[in-house]
């Protein structure tokens, strides 16, 4: 097992330039430290102030300030953009990275319909519009001579994307996949990392590990078990009253934020019968969902 970082803008700042001034200071810390890799999450139309709406160009501002650690979007919202361009502006951030990007797609929250205000289809329409753009988007990175594109959403032609990615044959990218099998069996299909929710209890991280292994075993390939990335809150201290303690009452604000502007993101945390409103700190950590603790227990 490997170790890494998620920047989240779970802050309150006076102005964003505080907020990623903060969050560049965890990277820095996280690559000082022998941590592998650090994905930025991306919020396009953000609701607070801090959140991060173009991650891009806050890895290349990193990878200047950093010297080993991998960064990578987490993640680029596929139906808001032409796809061309995600795979041109990736290649370029592969290269000012010096090879250390990651790529990251998903097909955004269902918190909104930003695509749809943008002129951009349906939220019903946001997964397929994903997966034809991942396609797209691979083959601008992979194909050597000039080619044709006729998708459902996309059709393009005489396509060329260059300078092409400086990792061969190209970067490792991620895909969301925090609801859908079907995401899951695409990140299979495609060579692609599953990126889990961060707050999905130990049961879903362990379905969502076996659809994928599942998948990737269909295709006759070895596991790519370490492919997953599973992002968990993890707080440490003496004791795990203490613990509680220390960080619930920074965390449980949060928390009831987040419940608010993402509740689906939440959905596997309901008790039967019950209601968003259960979903308390506490429950999150009874149920594994936030790691809190002395060592032993969070370990």
């Amino acid at each position: 097992m490997q170790f890494g970082v998620l920047s989240h803008d779970e802050r309150n700042p006076q102005s964003a330039q505080q907020a990623w001034n903060e969050d560049l200071y965890e990277i820095m810390a996280a690559d000082r430290l022998g941590y592998v890799e650090a994905w930025v999450t991306e919020h396009f139309g953000a609701p607070r102030l801090g959140m991060q709406p173009v991650a891009d160009l806050f890895i290349c501002k990193a990878a200047a300030l950093t010297k080993r650690i991998r960064l990578g979007p987490g993640i680029r919202t596929l139906p808001l953009y032409h796809p061309v361009h995600v795979a041109t502006e990736a290649a370029v951030c592969d290269h000012l990275t010096g090879g250390r990007y990651m790529a990251g797609f998903g097909a955004g929250g269902e918190r909104g319909d930003t695509a749809m205000n943008l002129g951009l289809g349906s939220v019903s329409e946001r997964h397929d519009r994903l997966y034809e753009a991942i396609d797209l988007i691979l083959r601008c990175w992979t194909e050597t001579e000039p080619f044709d594109f006729n998708g459902r959403f996309w059709q393009c032609r005489n396509v060329r994307v260059n300078p092409k990615p400086l990792q061969k044959p190209r970067m490792p990218a991620g895909l969301a996949c925090s609801r859908a099998g079907q995401s899951l069996q695409v990140a299979a299909q495609r060579g692609l990392m599953p990126l889990i929710a961060f707050f999905d209890p130990p049961s879903v991280l362990k379905e969502s590990t076996r659809i994928f292994s599942e998948a990737v075993e269909a295709l006759g390939q070895p596991s790519r078990r370490a492919d997953i990335r599973v992002p968990r809150f993890v707080y440490v201290s003496d004791s795990v009253k203490k613990a509680r303690a220390e960080i619930q009452e920074s965390m449980g604000p949060i928390l009831e934020g987040r419940k608010r502007e993402f509740p689906y993101q939440f959905e596997n945390l309901v008790p039967p019968g019950g209601t968003l409103g259960d979903v308390t700190f506490d429950r999150m950590v009874d149920a594994g969902s936030i790691y809190i603790g002395d060592p032993d227990t969070v370990y």
